[in-house]
């Protein structure tokens, strides 16, 4: 498969970064600043995105694990890893919970 496996969303999200203004409705100083901090993370995503979806649509990224990375706080996969861990856990504790039942009833 060849092309924009996702519509070629990541251009969408560096529009985005380039077209939001520092200022809109005040001219905030702590706002400008968020919005520049924002806008350089919408590019990170934008390059994350790039990257999975040429992947997805089999054309190629070598640096889509970086620029995943680039995007995340420092521990964001770890918390990710230990959501994941205790969803599953609690999926396992129904399923133990709904087999023992089941043996239960077959038992009398």
């Amino acid at each position: 498969m060849s092309g924009g496996s996702y519509d070629y969303i990541y251009s969408r999200i560096e529009c985005m970064a380039d077209d939001i203004p520092l200022h809109s409705c005040c001219d905030d100083y702590v706002k400008a600043s968020l919005r520049t901090a924002f806008k350089k993370h919408l590019r990170l995503v934008a390059k994350a995105c790039r990257a999975i979806e040429w992947n997805d649509s089999g054309d190629g990224d070598q640096h889509e694990i970086d620029n995943i990375e680039a995007c995340l706080a420092e521990d964001a996969e770890l918390h990710a890893a230990i959501e994941q861990a205790e969803v599953v856990c609690n999926e396992l504790v129904v399923a133990i919970a709904e087999a023992k039942a089941l043996k239960k009833g077959k038992s009398k």
